[in-house]
């Protein structure tokens, strides 16, 4: 759960927006700003007195100066459809700038009672094209981060310098409801609330170009009207529609809102009939579906919090501002692409193919080179590759881009879990951890976050070992206003999981999953508790994960989850059996459970503490089909085998026949031989003719009652 300061918000509703110019907007605004209020009087009066100070100061001046704002656009992604195209955003400021310079054709349909008042505001943006450290930027900043499922105050990190930046941040989900977007008044963001200060964007708002189009693409207009102290024109209402309001701007006359389009001038007469005073219903600070304009007196306002000190607004304008950020050059200069990458699966099957994708970022990618670790290809040059593994384990994946500027390398470490197109086990194990390489046997999963991972700990459940999951943090020290200080507003969301190697389960019956586990959570009530854990299964390397026994089996949650209760904001640390619990849940085998993986994840929320594992246990009994390799004494040599030879294999032959297939990575059949022979010692050479190519094979051995299978290297 996250939690929410709503002091402040000005959000923009965009829930069912369309091309249709009939749709409307709704929107809480003021709903939060009276939050806020609420919490500080003061404030409403600050940003009042604000507007009628750009009014007085303003009103009449003959001012041609044009402002210009460095602009920084931080994309918070997880690789999905939020994480737009570059061109999305230079489309946005394109239409930012048309919208606040009057350049757009449209205020040719401003009515007549408007269209004298139609303003060029003299304010322009420009993305940055050096960041706060000196370093080269195109003014796109994009974060790994699952707060872009979030979009609330909280997702606003990496804050470039508010006195030198307008911060854009752009995220895939507004959960405290179904807003496009919010800013903040700069009355709102003094001081320690500093942080809070810029807009946020849903991804599909952003822009023209799809997913958005023309009339989403006015919500950042609005936003930045916001930012720049303007009000909604209905005034302290919470939706339009609802009251005649004011928002002492004297040339937007007094009016109720709109949430589409009048029919005509004399529909848009609702606060003053008896003056037939239309309401400015085109106006940017409206939601109606035929926004064209602002207005002089809005023009006023904005020009004059822009040269004032309110959130430092007046830094943004000054040459030293735009020397540092680079806004002042002609030419903005090329930068080095930042590497990045994503995957089509991070988990797979040796000899299954997995799609990369360049999503390398900062500038133009001119140059790019892709090194697979025992991949095929092992090496490409193109933006989305398609690769498969030739072996199991965690795979390097490293990417160099580059273009005139110069070239980066980045090292993706253990970036893909490539398993046996076989299984690791066959019939029951256990892992209680206390080996040291059982802990090298599981698989862990980290969304990208910069949070903790499971590591070894020297406490288990009545044992030695178990697997740790920190995600407590010690705040005392942190200075306020930071990022660090806002760690556990950040906290929830986080995925973190413990995956098993693979099982043979087909010839198992009663199967149970099972593990230990130790939790204590920081939420002091129930409604706040929002961590759980999930059990999930899959058949094919990890490709697609299934919930064990359907959302009844396979959630941990509430006063289950918290087997050691309340934690008491320390870091918990099980100090009995009784903080301890057991999940266990039945699964139902089948002939398709021939490398089956069962994983463990835990989501965090806001009030997480630490959670502990211990003894994962796959149990059951095994059937009729048993390990041929131990049965039979089977001995197969040599290994590697070159190409042409026989593979020399000897075994002893029960009272069934025996078919021994040899399968490339794919699973496809090279050449198969069954041998009659029972109860009796039998050697042969099974050919391995020319043209068998120089790679890995798998040997499956299979008799009525055992099976194995062997990996095999065949070399020239």
């Amino acid at each position: 759960m996250k939690k929410l300061l709503l002091s402040g918000l000005i959000a923009f509703s965009g829930a069912s927006i369309a091309q249709a110019q009939s749709e409307s907007l709704s929107c809480a605004t003021d709903h939060y700003h009276q939050q806020m209020i609420a919490k500080d009087p003061t404030l409403l009066k600050d940003l009042q007195q604000l507007i009628a100070n750009g009014m007085i100061e303003k009103s009449g001046e003959d001012d041609t100066t044009v402002f210009i704002v460095p602009v920084v656009f931080h994309i918070l992604h997880q690789n999905g459809p939020e994480n737009i195209p570059d061109a999305n955003v230079f489309d946005a400021m394109e239409v930012l700038n048309r919208d606040f310079r009057k350049q757009n054709p449209d205020t040719s349909l401003v009515i007549p009672q408007f269209d004298t008042l139609v303003a060029d505001i003299r304010i322009e943006f420009r993305l940055a094209s050096i960041d706060p450290w000196g370093n080269c930027t195109n003014g796109i900043d994009r974060i790994y981060s699952h707060e872009t499922q979030f979009g609330d105050n909280y997702c606003k990190l990496n804050q470039w310098d508010r006195s030198r930046y307008l911060n854009i941040w752009v995220v895939r989900a507004i959960t405290m409801g179904p807003y496009a977007g919010y800013s903040h008044y700069p009355t709102s963001v003094n001081g320690l609330s500093y942080w809070q200060d810029g807009v946020v964007m849903l991804y599909d708002y952003v822009g023209r170009l799809s997913p958005s189009h023309e009339l989403k693409s006015r919500t950042l207009t609005h936003e930045v009207g916001h930012w720049l102290s303007l009000p909604h024109v209905w005034g302290g209402t919470n939706s339009p529609g609802v009251a005649c309001g004011d928002d002492g701007i004297d040339d937007t006359p007094i009016t109720k809102g709109y949430s589409s389009c009048p029919a005509g001038p004399l529909d848009a007469i609702i606060c003053d009939v008896e003056n037939s005073v239309v309401e400015n219903y085109q106006n940017y600070m409206e939601y109606s579906s035929c926004r064209h304009m602002f207005t002089k007196g809005q023009s006023s306002v904005m020009r004059f919090v822009i040269q004032g000190t309110n959130a430092q607004r007046n830094n943004l304008i000054q040459a030293e501002t735009h020397q540092s950020t680079g806004i002042d050059l002609t030419v903005p200069p090329v930068c080095i692409p930042k590497p990045d990458i994503s995957a089509s699966n991070r988990f797979t099957c040796v000899g299954e193919n997995v799609t990369f994708t360049d999503q390398s970022f900062n500038g133009p990618v001119t140059f790019r080179e892709w090194a697979f670790q025992d991949g095929t290809p092992a090496t490409s040059t193109a933006a989305n590759p398609v690769v498969s593994f030739n072996s199991s384990g965690l795979k390097t994946v490293t990417l160099t881009v580059g273009n005139a500027s110069g070239q980066v390398t980045q090292v993706f470490e253990q970036y893909i879990d490539v398993q046996e197109d076989w299984a690791a086990y066959t019939g029951p194990a256990s892992f209680d951890l206390e080996p040291e390489n059982q802990y090298q046997e599981l698989s862990y999963w980290n969304d990208g976050d910069t949070y903790s991972k499971f590591e070894p700990y020297p406490v288990g459940y009545n044992s030695n070992r178990s697997l740790k999951l920190t995600t407590y943090k010690d705040l005392s020290g942190i200075l306020p206003g930071t990022e660090e200080a806002r760690y556990y507003d950040n906290l929830g969301g986080q995925i973190d999981a413990v995956i098993t190697p693979s099982f043979d389960l087909r010839n198992m019956s009663g199967v149970t999953f099972s593990f230990d586990y130790s939790y204590a959570t920081n939420a002091i009530e129930s409604s706040l508790m929002q961590e759980s854990i999930k059990v999930y299964y899959s058949r094919d390397c990890g490709e697609i994960w299934t919930l064990l026994g359907g959302p009844g089996g396979g959630i941990i949650s509430g006063s289950t989850l918290a087997s050691a209760g309340f934690a008491g904001n320390m870091d918990f640390v099980p100090a009995s059996s009784g903080d301890w619990a057991t999940y266990s849940q039945a699964f139902n085998a089948g002939v398709n459970d021939d490398k089956t993986r069962f994983k463990i994840e835990f989501l965090a929320s806001d009030y997480s503490n630490n959670l502990y594992i211990d003894n994962i246990r796959v149990s059951g009994t095994l059937g009729l089909a048993g390990d041929f390799e131990t049965e039979h004494q089977l001995l197969i040599a040599p290994n590697p085998v070159v190409s042409g030879s026989d593979l020399n294999i000897q075994y002893m032959a029960g009272n069934e026949p025996v078919t021994f297939t040899l399968r490339n990575l794919q699973g496809e059949e090279i050449l198969s031989v069954v041998r009659n022979e029972v109860n009796q010692p039998v050697s042969f050479g099974l050919e391995v003719t020319d043209h068998i190519a120089a790679a890995y094979y798998f040997l499956e051995v299979k008799s009525a009652s055992a099976a194995t299978v062997k990996k095999i290297a065949v070399i020239k």
